[in-house]
C-alpha cells in the first residue's frame, strides 16, 4: 500500500523506523465525515524495539517540511496536557509529489517533483476516533458532554499559548481510557505554517461549535439536513474550505442551530446562545474558556441525572433484595418453629413414657426418662441447615413450607396423644409411684419414731378427715398383700426443712415430666417461697400451707403429685400446731 506521501510498506524512514502498515482505524466502513484526515503509519522503531506511529505532514498538495515540524514541536513542548500527545521524534523525508503538468529543466513534461515532507513520531494510542463513535451512535449523552468538555479545555490551553489548531475534525479526536487525545495537533500546526495562513482562535471556535452541534443532534440528523459528506472541521477563514463552506452554507448552519438546539434537542439556553454566536461572524464568537464553563455546567447536570437514575436502580435492587431476604428469614423462622414443635412433641412423648414407667420406682423413672430422651434424639435428629451460600427463593415458596409445617405439626400432635393413652389406662397399683415402697412391714416399723401425724395409723386416720381426698391419708399395713395408696411417702420427713425439700423435689420431677401446667407453676413457686421464709424464721407455716393447698387445686396437676404434696402438708400442718 502506498500513501499520499509516497511511503509504502517495508520502507525505512530515517534508517530507523521500518514501516509496517497504514493505519485506517479512523474511518468507518464506507461512510466518512468530510474533514481533515492525516496519514498515519504503524512502524517499528528498530532502535528501541517498540512500535510507534508516524504522522505525515501532507494534506492535498501542501506538505510541511521538517523545519516547520520543528517549530510546531518546540511550541507544543511548552504544554503539559493529557489531550496533547507527546512527540517522540520528528524529521523529514524526500518523496515525489504530484504537481500540475508542466515542463522540466530538460524540456520534457514534469508532473511530479521531489519534495521534503516532515513527519512526527508518536506513541501508539489505543482508542477510537470521535467520528467512528458518533456515526455508530455509541456514546451516551453524558459521555458526549464529557468528551466535548475535554476538547474545549485543550483548546483553551492552546489559545492561551497563542496556538491555533486550524483543522479540527471528528477524526482529530481519539477517545481513550485516559480521556480525549487531539492526535493531529503537531501536523496541523506545521501545515498552518506551510500554507502561510494566518488563523486566529476564532477559526477553532467555529469548527468546534459545529462539531458540538453534530455530536448533540446526531450524524444522521445533520446529514439529512445538509447532505451526506458534510464538513465538520473547516471554518469560513480556512482557505481549504472555500469550495465547500460557502457563505450560504454558513448562514444555513447558523439558522438551523437557532431553530433546533433548544426547541428540538433540549440544549441548555446559555450553551445554545454561545454555539449560535460561534457559528456567526468571527468577531462575535465566544472564547474557549466560555465554552468550557457552559459545557461543564451541562455535563454536571447530565452526571447528576445519571447518578440519580443509578441511585434509583440501586434502591430498587436493595428493596427487591430485602423482600427476598425477608421471605427467606420468614421461611427459616417457620421452619425453626416447626422444629421446636416437633422437638417439643418428642420431649412430651418422652415425659409421658417417664411418667408411666415411673410408677415402678423413683430411680427407675429418672433412668427411663433419660433413656427415652436419648432414643427420641436418636430417632429424630435435630435438623441442621446445609452450609454454603443462602439460596434466594421466590417468596411464594413460603406457602409450600407453611403447608408442610402444618402437616408435620398435626402428625406430631397425633403421635403425642397416642403416646399418652397407656398412662391413663394404667392400674392404680402401677400409678402408686415411689410410695409403694412404704408397704413393707420393715418400713412401717421404721417410721414408728416419726411424728404422730405421719408414721402411726391412728394419726394418719385422724389427719385424713382434714385432707382434700381419702387418698391423701398415710396408712401402713403390716400384711404382706396390703396395697399402697398414692399418698404414702417413701421416706417420712423428720423436720419441716426436710418436708419442704421433699415438696421441692416432687415439684421439680413433675415439672420435668411436663405434669405441671404453666398457670399452676407460679402458685406452687410462691407457696414454696413462703414456706422457706416461714421455716427459716422458725415461726408458723400456716400461710405457706394455705398457699400450697390453694396451688394444688389448680386444674391439670397429676394425682400422684397432689397425693405426695398433701402427705407433706399434713406433716407441716402438724408441726405448726394447725
Amino acid at each position: 500500500m502506498v500513501g499520499i506521501s509516497g511511503i509504502e510498506q517495508g520502507s525505512v524512514v530515517a534508517e530507523r523506523y521500518r514501516v509496517v502498515e497504514r493505519i485506517n482505524r479512523f474511518a468507518v466502513a464506507e461512510r466518512s465525515l468530510t474533514g481533515v484526515e492525516y496519514e498515519y503509519w504503524l512502524a517499528f522503531d528498530e532502535a528501541r524495539a517498540v512500535e510507534v506511529w508516524l504522522q505525515i505532514g501532507a494534506l492535498g498538495d501542501v506538505a510541511a517540511s521538517g523545519a516547520q515540524f520543528a517549530g510546531a514541536v518546540a511550541a507544543l513542548r511548552r504544554l503539559n496536557h493529557p489531550a496533547i500527545p507527546a512527540i517522540l521524534d520528528f524529521g523529514e523525508i524526500e518523496v515525489e509529489v504530484a504537481v500540475e503538468a508542466g515542463v522540466d529543466a530538460a524540456g520534457g513534461p514534469a508532473d511530479t517533483v521531489v519534495a521534503d515532507v516532515g513527519y512526527a513520531v508518536l506513541e501508539p494510542v489505543e482508542g477510537e476516533s470521535l467520528a467512528a463513535l458518533l456515526m455508530r451512535g455509541a456514546l451516551t449523552e453524558a459521555e458526549v458532554f464529557l468528551a466535548l468538555t475535554e476538547i474545549a479545555e485543550a483548546f483553551k490551553l492552546l489559545h492561551e499559548m497563542e496556538l491555533v489548531h486550524g483543522h479540527l475534525s471528528a477524526y482529530s479526536v481519539l477517545l481513550t481510557e485516559r480521556g480525549v487525545v487531539l492526535i493531529d495537533v503537531v501536523a496541523s500546526l506545521a501545515l498552518e505554517n506551510a500554507s502561510g495562513a494566518v488563523l486566529t482562535p476564532a477559526a477553532d471556535i467555529y469548527a468546534f461549535a459545529w462539531l458540538i452541534c453534530v455530536a448533540l443532534a446526531g450524524v444522521e440528523t445533520v446529514e439529512a439536513e445538509f447532505g451526506v459528506g458534510f464538513d465538520t472541521g473547516s471554518s469560513p477563514e480556512d482557505e481549504y474550505a472555500s469550495g465547500v463552506l460557502t457563505a450560504e452554507l454558513v448562514e444555513r448552519r447558523r439558522a438551523w442551530a437557532q431553530r433546533n438546539l433548544v426547541a428540538v434537542f433540549g440544549v441548555e439556553a446559555g450553551l445554545a446562545a454561545l454555539l449560535i454566536a460561534a457559528l456567526g461572524e468571527s468577531g462575535g464568537r465566544p472564547t474557549a474558556a466560555a465554552l468550557v464553563s457552559a459545557l461543564r455546567v451541562r455535563g454536571v447536570v447530565e452526571e447528576e441525572a445519571v447518578a440519580v437514575m443509578a441511585e434509583a436502580a440501586v434502591a430498587e435492587e436493595v428493596v427487591a433484595a430485602e423482600e427476598v431476604a425477608a421471605a427467606v428469614v420468614a421461611e427459616e423462622e417457620i421452619a425453626g418453629a416447626a422444629g421446636a414443635v416437633i422437638y417439643g412433641g418428642i420431649e412430651s412423648a418422652g415425659a409421658v413414657q417417664a411418667e408411666t414407667v415411673g410408677a415402678v420406682g423413683g430411680g427407675a423413672a429418672v433412668a427411663t426418662m433419660a433413656v427415652g430422651a436419648e432414643l427420641g434424639a436418636g430417632a429424630y435428629p435435630e435438623t441442621v441447615p446445609p452450609s454454603g451460600p443462602t439460596r434466594h427463593r421466590r417468596p411464594k415458596s413460603a406457602l409450600y413450607a407453611a403447608v408442610a409445617i402444618v402437616i408435620i405439626i398435626a402428625v406430631a400432635v397425633i403421635w403425642g396423644l397416642s403416646a399418652r393413652k397407656p398412662a391413663t389406662s394404667a392400674s392404680p397399683a402401677n400409678s402408686a409411684g415411689p410410695s409403694s415402697a412404704a408397704a413393707s412391714p420393715s418400713d412401717s416399723a421404721g417410721t414408728s419414731s416419726a411424728p404422730e401425724g405421719v408414721a402411726s395409723p391412728s394419726a394418719s386416720a385422724a389427719a385424713s378427715s382434714a385432707a382434700a381426698s381419702p387418698s391423701a391419708s398415710a396408712v401402713a399395713n403390716t400384711g404382706p398383700s396390703a396395697s399402697t395408696s398414692p399418698g404414702v411417702l417413701a421416706t417420712a420427713p423428720t423436720s419441716p426443712s426436710q418436708a419442704l425439700q421433699q415438696v421441692q423435689q416432687a415439684v421439680s420431677q413433675a415439672q420435668a415430666a411436663g405434669q405441671i401446667p404453666s398457670q399452676a407453676q407460679g402458685s406452687l413457686n410462691q407457696a414454696i417461697g413462703t414456706l422457706q421464709q416461714e421455716i427459716s424464721s422458725g415461726g408458723s407455716v400456716q400461710q405457706g400451707v394455705t398457699q400450697l393447698r390453694q396451688a394444688l387445686s389448680s386444674p391439670g396437676l397429676s394425682q400422684t403429685l397432689v397425693s405426695q404434696i398433701n402427705s407433706l402438708i399434713q406433716y407441716l400442718a402438724g408441726t405448726s400446731g394447725s
